[in-house]
């Protein structure tokens, strides 16, 4: 093998020998040479079956720390791997390229889902030894960052990152990382503040701004003016509330994280919520009457799109 990649993967499972089977071939074709698999939930003997069976002449590394939760494996003639210290968070191993002899350390993370699970984490990191550079940190750390990810979606966030990461700063290693995301994370509010703004105002006052439109187009539907003004209010409507919704799910995610959507009783209750939500159970006419049973709400909508559309339509043009 020429050259080869690193690959860090939550797999979420990998008892499935279909899965495997799948797994296999990834590495395969994407030329892995080392890497490690996260939340493999494989205990005992089903990891060395997993890679007698579909990972032939690869080495492997498990243990009663990591079991389950981090599994690192390399092919020996690419790479060699050192086990410098680990715990049930991490590995941190130094890496030899087996044709160039360059060595690098990486560390391998798979955190707690909870803030103070991961507090020695942190603790372990800022303590590891590099007995060769460059590092390399990849996993998932089970963090949100307090900015919500509809930052993402903003033109200027990329730009914005890039500015104040690439800047210098004094100090080495890991203190040298948390120095910028300190400073990032200030970068960040004031992002948030100048760009984004309120989310939950910002939905609100989008979601009235579209109701009032439709009620004018109500009124008068042939008018291409009205027309405009509801089809640019949706618009920023959809835009708003896919940011609200977002926001909304990172700061719900602690409660999934807590329970899981494995806990019945709390996923159903939050689909019954989300079901409500969605649902239309009455509606107001445009003289002011409340409509509430559901046939007499079905055809209210019918009767109103049809004095828009007409009755009658046809799909084809005869020949």
């Amino acid at each position: 093998m020429e050259s080869h990649n690193m690959l860090s993967w939550n797999v979420r499972g990998i008892n499935k020998r279909e899965k495997q089977v799948s797994l296999s071939k990834f590495f395969f074709v994407n030329k892995i040479g080392h890497g490690a698999l996260l939340e493999t939930k494989l205990h005992g003997d089903k990891v060395g079956k997993m890679m007698s069976s579909f990972f032939i002449g690869w080495n492997y590394y498990s243990s009663s720390a990591s079991e389950g939760r981090l599994l690192i494996l390399w092919q020996p003639q690419v790479v060699t791997v050192e086990i410098l210290k680990e715990s049930d968070q991490f590995v941190h191993i130094c890496v030899k390229e087996v044709k160039s002899n360059k060595l690098f350390c990486v560390t391998f993370v798979y955190g707690r889902n909870s803030t103070e699970g991961r507090l020695p984490l942190w603790v372990d990191l800022a303590g590891l030894s590099f007995p060769a550079n460059p590092w390399i940190v990849a996993g998932d750390f089970n963090a949100v960052f307090e900015g919500t990810d509809r930052w993402t979606d903003h033109i200027s966030f990329e730009d914005t990152v890039l500015k104040s990461w690439n800047k210098p700063i004094k100090g080495a290693g890991l203190v040298r990382i948390v120095r910028k995301l300190s400073r990032l994370k200030v970068v960040l509010r004031k992002f948030n503040k100048h760009f984004v703004g309120d989310v939950a105002q910002n939905y609100s006052l989008a979601k009235d701004k579209y109701q009032s439109a439709q009620a004018s187009l109500q009124k008068n539907p042939h008018s291409k003016e009205l027309q405009r003004e509801e089809l640019l209010a949706g618009e920023s409507f959809t835009f708003h509330s896919r940011a609200y919704d977002s926001f909304l799910r990172q700061k719900s995610k602690v409660d999934w994280l807590r329970y899981g959507d494995d806990n019945t009783a709390y996923f159903h209750a939050c689909l019954k919520q989300r079901r409500a939500n969605n649902c239309i159970t009455s509606v107001v006419t445009e003289s002011g009457q409340l409509i509430e049973k559901f046939d007499d709400v079905v055809g209210h909508f019918v009767t109103h799109f049809q004095k828009i559309m007409g009755s009658n339509s046809s799909a084809s043009v005869p020949i």
